[in-house]
């Protein structure tokens, strides 16, 4: 801190360490004061200068007037320090008491001018500067007393007691924010004429006021002084370049900068010439010295301007009505107006606003519908219209409408003393040499207490520091380095209680500590560089325009000594390190300090700013707080928006810290809180667990603790709940030597059914490690502080499990008894294995936030619901990675994740990137590249209202746009109208995101199609459909029921066109809009608002098609046969409910421009007769690349296939006809003749009798679009059909007209069969035989596994027919056409792709289940023959749990997911990829994806 030195004391010291006005020391003190001696006079020769090099001149006195209480408490003294004078100073009247060195009987005229380098505030009332009054020295001769002077909060000032009665008979002020001061001030004598003067570079004088004195004397005493206006503490001001000359002469002009002759009485000069200088007058009445029209005298005009500066505007003159417009909104309210000839601020001249507190809500302002807010000012809401024309389709998807209640999360959090603590050091439970803050005497010289690299929680310059987010109660904005505020809400600061005492904030230009001449500021910090391993001292404070940089000359010590000392600071202009100078601008870093300094400087308020960033998704939960010393209590409620979150959030910010650290029984609080039978709330609240009707039996529980030091305070009364062996779930794995300890409670609550009313539903990760009655997940987190065990050693890994292998047995350390510090932070460990959560040790602040948000994220991967997947490779061992959408109910949020996945299929489960996080982080207007398409025009725009046409403009707002694009300004949180939100990015639903060429593209329901950097996870562009504008508005809306927009896969593909390579984007929406878009991505990165790809839509708005419906199914790109489409070809459906309400094909060429439409005339507009082609499967039969076949299902049940292997267009058709009436393959219905849909993409193999002909296609039906199909309990079925007309052919039979097999009948004759319509009793067929399908069964089933049978299939034989056929010999071949399974459980159904590999079918089926803890259903994946439907031989399933499938697993050819409802998996060798978190084992797969062609 530097050895300081005081030559010259006054004789009044304090009294350190005394009660406050105590008796007899109070009156010894007071004498002292009283007769203490005062120096002699002796007059000063003019003119006289002091620099104060090394002492003080002879010719200075001192004086103490002090108030007696003040100088109890504080010291007043001066002293040389750094060639400059050093005034320490108590008091707090303003005119009574001063400290002065002083020189005494300046006679006649003078000029007094000093240079005030800085002053420390203590007070309001801090002040220093010149003194002058008749006698310095004396109390009772202080008539003429008068000072100029300068305050951080009052800026510049002069006061005159002429009279001496202490109080002031004038005063003059000139505000100003001067932060550290480096000003001049100047004392001018003219008779008695005395002048105050300031300057801020020391040639340029500004005044402050002018005094004239009654009672000066012709000699005069004049010092300089200092006051802290603080009865507790002193200020220190420090002095230089004083100067007192005998010359006054001084003259105050004004500046007239607009040549009127009248000058601006705000902008003077003074001067010791008589004669003005150019642009000033000696005048000072001008109101507007910027016009030269307005002065005193002028002629008042309709302007809106006082042009005569008589006080009035526009007095005279023919005014017009305007209206307030509070909101900015350009509309104004009828009920507060004003008359003028302009409008005052905040006025306007249109009226009709509605609502002026709100700007989105006006007579130009589009109208949500249904939201019960009138936004346009036509005095009622909008009706929302009906987008249904045959069939409805939910807006929702329908696997939220049936979940389980909201999972509970508890924030058990640390509020003891040691929160408060500035310092986390690798010693000592993180103190500084037993110290525990930086601001201690002994500690401030030490420099690693003030160094990262030691200190972990002392500024880091590589790491950027935000202030708090946003409460219910507070916003927090940027910190300013000269006057940042001690706590963010001023929570007292025992570490900076001694600083500017009795203010909240502090400069950080205030002096920290000297080391010689070298003052070194509160801004400031250390770092080693890696260039000569020294320690370096970087001070934003000392100068105001720019760093200034120091080598260190610490004292003698090795490299482990941690509490060397700064000896000597050498100054650095040139030769500074690299990674010493600071990155950024200067004003980046002291902002960026100062809200470290607010913001982040403790542990409690690090903490609180780590938990404020995590918690700004939570969403779709119970969360509450509860306190180790219950400063905050807070039960669970739902988090469902950003307001709840904030609400949360007022909780978290007044945790206190202060006490000690019982954790045991907060923990144990907190369990009798979960608890619903001990008749215990733990003193938080109502149990919180929901009722089984809404989802209690499923409803899982969570506690975060979270501490920096070590447990202590009184025992629970839960024993030895981890060594007791009295549940399943606990043992010798989790043993704990000694009762009533952290883990005994965490185990308590874990083992113990929470619940009894409730059943044991909870959600497994692993049904031996794991309990399904209701219990507490313990997770824990520590800051700062080290165990005995070392958690990163790798005989460790196992404890607890990890969640990327939660099956794995539990592995710990032999846990050590109580008493230890050491032993207390492992049982945090011990109490996270003990509550199946995750125990995670911190040493920073960033680690603590990461901490966070990885129990958040696991706790999310407990509860969350999961889209489907892609993947980056075929093959495991080249780096594979998963991309995976996720939706959140809650908030309709979405996220894109990427996982890797080591070669032996292991996902890791912490993400590499998410977009959502990648999103937020984006500037909505600079940040993001979003296109559109001007549907006038059918060309791209940017996303920007301006390049919109009327239409679109009339369906959403600038603002709305704004909104959009992920601009919060307009919120509700904010003061908007508009839905409150936590993420830029919407619900990722339907669309499974799909890899082309290191960008990975995926729809969303926030109105646009994204594509994000597959490496980074940044957004590289989005898409707007046109399609989803008439929907747009509602997604403001804080109404908001969830809409359908970007909810299509899109298909990717680099194509040979004849400019080139180029690779195409095409989508439909799904529910999203009745249309398809196309994109060139050719150069994706390259795409930019001003750098417009070729985009396309269809249908457009100039050439709409009443075939196109909702696009249900991906689009194939193919090349065709008729090579006059130039190029590849674009296959898709037309999807449900289009005004025609017809199945259609629809073949569109590169350039979106309708190539071949086929109707097959199926379906109306009529409610239950509405029909919509569903997702086509392309194929190419002869391998010669060019696509022949195209099968697909729809909504009647009908199987199509499409002939396109003709070289010419014209012919291509249905390929079964009547005449010209198209007929399906194959027509789908149950034994009770119910209808089955066919909504998901079949799969088709060649036939695998090689002696045949044809394909054989594999699919099933189901549907859940509708509400109304989650009730629906009719039998559905999975089919393989044989396509025999390629059989039919190679027998001669050239036309395939009657050879489709029509519908599948129920059960008729004896015995019963069921036989095909357009068979059964045509002549062209067997009349000794029926033709009909293979059945196989389920043979059995258990909670995890489905068996089938394996019936052998005898398949007809159209060659054997043909050859009997006409000679009166019966027929005597097979009667099977293909194979069907009905699916056994109620309501299950397919509603995804089927897939087949090397042979085998992969299907999915899942069961809605209409009841809370179903997770919105149960998951059936089967492995079947896709020969003959049946159970394959061979074992395809993990059915052991061993890790591998082997002879050793049974041949289940079904497996229950009762978790979830997922979609087709990616296959990927021997795994199935469904999500993240349900990777199965398989065989392994024949090599190679199959993408739309056959393969052998």
């Amino acid at each position: 801190m530097g050895h300081h030195v005081h030559p010259t004391r006054a004789a009044v010291w304090s009294l350190h360490g005394v009660q406050r006005f105590g008796g007899l020391v109070l009156l010894c003190l007071l004498s002292f004061w009283l007769f203490a001696s005062t120096p002699a006079a002796h007059a000063v020769t003019l003119p006289f200068n002091d620099n104060f090099n090394g002492s003080l001149k002879a010719d200075w006195d001192d004086y103490n007037q002090i108030h007696w209480a003040s100088n109890l408490f504080t010291s007043s003294y001066h002293e040389i320090r750094g060639n400059t004078l050093v005034i320490e100073a108590g008091g707090y009247l303003p005119v009574a008491n001063f400290y002065t060195v002083y020189l005494d009987a300046v006679s006649n005229d003078f000029t007094a001018t000093v240079q005030l380098t800085s002053l420390d505030s203590t007070d309001t009332g801090t002040k220093a500067g010149i003194i002058v009054q008749h006698d310095l020295a004396n109390d009772s001769n202080n008539k003429a007393h008068i000072q100029v002077a300068a305050s951080h909060n009052t800026g510049y000032l002069m006061l005159l007691d002429d009279d001496g009665d202490l109080t002031a008979d004038a005063s003059f002020t000139v505000p100003a924010s001067l932060g550290t001061p480096k000003v001049w001030l100047r004392l001018v004598r003219s008779g008695n004429t005395f002048t105050g003067l300031y300057s801020t570079d020391g040639s340029a004088w500004a005044a402050i006021g002018s005094v004239n004195s009654t009672q000066a004397a012709a000699d005069v005493d004049v010092g300089l002084f200092g006051n802290s206006g603080d009865i507790f503490d002193s200020s220190t001001a420090r002095f230089d370049s004083f100067t007192l000359t005998g010359s006054a002469a001084a003259f105050i002009y004004y500046e007239d900068s607009d040549s009127d002759t009248y000058g601006n009485p705000s902008a003077s000069i003074v001067s010791s010439s008589g004669t003005p200088p150019s642009g000033y007058v000696t005048d000072n009445t001008d109101c507007d010295d910027t016009d030269a029209n307005t002065h005193p005298g002028a002629a008042e005009i309709c302007d809106g301007k006082d042009n005569n500066c008589d006080g009035t505007i526009d007095e005279g003159q023919a005014t017009t009505t305007f209206y307030r417009d509070a909101d900015g909104d350009g509309y104004g309210t009828i009920i507060d107006t004003h008359q003028g000839c302009s409008p005052n601020a905040g006025y306007v001249a249109t009226p009709g606003d509605c609502n002026d507190n709100n700007a989105l809500i006006n007579p130009a302002a589009a109208d949500i519908c249904e939201n019960n807010i009138d936004e346009d000012c036509t005095g009622g809401d909008a009706a929302c219209s009906s987008d249904t024309i045959c069939d409805p389709i939910s807006n929702t998807p329908l696997s939220i409408t049936i979940g389980g209640s909201p999972a509970i999360i508890m924030f058990l959090l640390d509020d003891s003393g040691s929160m408060e603590w500035s310092v986390m050091c690798d010693e000592d439970e993180g103190r500084f040499n037993g110290l525990s803050e930086y601001t201690e005497n002994y500690s401030r010289p030490r420099w690693k207490s003030q160094y990262h690299g030691y200190n972990r929680i002392y500024y880091d310059p590589n790491t950027t520091y935000e202030p708090w987010p946003k409460s219910a109660s507070n916003t927090f904005s940027d910190a300013t380095f000269t006057s940042v505020p001690k706590h963010p809400l001023n929570f007292f600061s025992n570490a900076l209680k001694n600083e500017n005492r009795g203010s909240n904030t502090i400069t950080l230009e205030r002096t920290f500590d000297t080391y010689g001449a070298t003052t070194v500021t509160f801004g400031h910090y250390y770092v080693v560089s890696t260039t000569d391993s020294k320690p370096y001292l970087i001070d934003l404070g000392i100068n105001n325009t720019g760093p200034t940089y120091y080598s260190v000359t610490q004292s003698l010590g090795d490299a482990d000594d941690n509490y060397r000392t700064v000896q000597s600071l050498t100054k650095l202009t040139t030769g500074i390190p690299a990674d010493v100078a600071i990155s950024g601008t200067f004003a980046e870093a002291r902002g960026n300090f100062a809200n470290w300094f607010t913001y982040h400087r403790t542990r409690e308020t690090s903490t609180k700013a780590a938990l404020g960033f995590s918690l700004q998704e939570l969403s779709g939960v119970k969360a509450g707080i509860h306190t180790f010393n219950r400063s905050v209590v807070k039960a669970a409620s739902l988090i469902s928006t950003r307001a709840d979150v904030e609400t949360l959030l007022d909780s978290v910010y007044q945790v206190d810290r202060d006490g000690y650290t019982p954790m045991r029984l907060a923990l144990e609080d907190v369990g009798q809180y979960f608890d619903a039978d001990d008749g215990n709330d733990g003193g938080i609240g109502p149990n919180p667990f929901d009722l089984s009707a809404d989802g209690g039996n499923c409803q899982q529980a969570f506690t975060i603790l979270m501490t920096d030091g070590y447990g202590n305070g009184g025992a629970p009364s839960v024993g030895n709940a981890d060594a007791d062996n009295n549940t399943k779930w606990d043992g010798p794995e989790f043993y704990g030597k000694n009762s009533n300890r952290l883990p005994d409670v965490a185990m308590h609550y874990y083992e113990r059914d929470l619940a009894s009313k409730l059943a044991d539903e909870v959600p497994l990760q692993d049904a031996v490690y794991e309990g399904p009655h209701q219990h507490m997940v313990t997770y824990s987190v520590s800051f700062g502080v080290q165990g005995y065990y070392d958690q990163d050693d790798p005989k460790w890994i196992n404890c607890p499990p990890p969640p990327t292998d939660p099956t794995t047995p539990i592995d710990c350390p032999d846990w050590l008894s109580g008493g230890t510090n050491e032993a207390k932070v492992d049982e945090l460990w011990h109490a996270a294995a003990n509550g199946r959560g995750q125990y995670i040790n911190t040493g920073t602040p960033q680690e603590l936030a990461d901490a966070i948000n990885t129990v958040l994220n696991d706790i999310t991967r407990r509860i969350g619901t999961a889209a489907s997947v892609a993947v980056s490779s075929e093959k495991l061992d080249t780096g594979l990675v998963i991309y995976q959408g996720f939706f959140d109910s809650g908030d309709w949020s979405g996220n894109l994740e990427a996982y890797d996945v080591s070669p032996s299929g292991v996902v890791d489960l912490t993400p590499k990137w998410s977009a959502k996080t990648k999103l937020n982080a984006a500037n909505w207007n600079t940040g993001r590249q979003i296109l559109t398409t001007k549907d006038t025009t059918a060309s791209a725009v940017a996303f920007r209202h301006a390049n919109l046409s009327a239409d679109q403009q009339a369906h959403i707002t600038d603002n709305q746009l704004k909104y959009i694009r992920g601009d919060a300004t307009y919120e509700e949180d904010n003061g908007g109208t508009f839905r409150d939100r936590n993420s830029k990015l919407g619900d990722i639903t339907h669309s499974s995101p799909i890899l082309h060429d290191g960008v990975v593209y995926v729809g969303a329901n926030d109105g646009m199609f994204h594509a994000f950097d597959a490496d980074t996870g940044e957004e590289l562009f989005a898409y707007v459909p046109t399609f989803a504008y008439s929907n747009l508005s509602e997604y403001t809306s804080p109404n908001y029921v969830h809409k359908f927009y970007a909810d299509g896969t899109g298909t990717a593909k680099t194509v040979t066109t004849v400019s080139g390579s180029q690779d195409w984007l095409v989508s439909g929406l799904r529910k999203g809009g009745r249309g398809l878009f196309g994109i060139n991505v050719t150069d994706p990165e390259d795409i930019k608002e001003n750098a417009l790809p070729t985009i396309w839509e269809y249908p457009t708005k100039a050439a709409p098609d009443d075939d196109m419906g909702y696009t249900y199914g991906e689009v194939t790109i193919a090349e065709g046969n008729d090579t006059s489409a130039g190029g590849q070809l674009i296959f898709a459906a037309n999807g449900y409910d289009s005004p025609n309400g017809h199945a259609v094909l629809l073949i569109l060429k590169l350039d979106g421009t309708l190539f071949k439409k086929i109707d097959t005339g199926v379906g109306s507009s009529t409610p239950g007769n509405c029909n919509g082609l569903s997702d086509p499967l392309v194929v190419d039969i002869d391998d010669d690349g060019k696509a022949d076949t195209v099968y697909a299902g729809d909504l009647l049940g009908n199987l199509w296939t499409f002939d396109i292997s003709d070289p010419s267009k014209a012919n291509w058709d249905v390929a079964y006809k009547t005449g010209t009436d198209s007929k399906p393959l194959f027509t789908a219905r149950n034994s009770s003749g119910q209808v089955q849909p066919i909504t998901s993409k079949p799969s088709a193999m060649f036939h695998c009798d090689p002696t045949k002909k044809g394909t054989i296609v594999v699919f099933g039906t189901g549907r859940m679009l509708s509400e109304a199909d989650l009730a629906n309990t009719n039998v559905q079925t999975i089919y393989g059909i044989w396509d025999w007309q390629a059989e039919w052919t190679a027998q001669g039979i050239g036309t395939t007209t009657p050879y489709h097999m029509g519908t599948f009948n129920t059960p008729s004759g004896t015995p019963a069969v069921r036989t095909l319509s357009n068979i059964d009793g045509n002549g062209l067929f067997p009349a000794s035989v029926d033709l009909t399908l293979l059945q196989q069964t389920e043979v059995s089933s258990t909670d995890d596994w489905r068996y089938t049978s394996n019936n052998t299939i005898n398949w007809f034989s159209p060659e054997i027919w043909e050859a009997v056929k006409g000679t009166g010999t019966p027929y005597a071949g097979g009667v099977h056409i293909g194979w069907y399974l009905n699916l056994p459980d109620t309501k299950e159904r397919v509603i995804t792709k089927t897939q087949i590999r090397d042979g085998k079918a992969y299907i999915v089926s899942i069961i809605p289940v209409p009841a809370p803890c179903a997770s919105g259903g149960t998951t059936v994946g089967s492995i079947l023959s896709a020969c003959n439907g049946g159970q394959l031989q061979d074992p395809q399933w993990d059915t052991n749990n061993d890790g591998v499938v082997d002879s050793n697993d049974n041949s289940a050819s079904g497996k229950k997911f009762d978790d979830d409802i997922y979609y087709a998996p990616a296959i990927i060798e021997d795994k199935l990829f469904f999500t993240k978190d349900r990777v199965e084992e398989t065989t392994e797969e024949t090599s190679g994806l199959f993408y739309w062609r056959i393969r052998e």
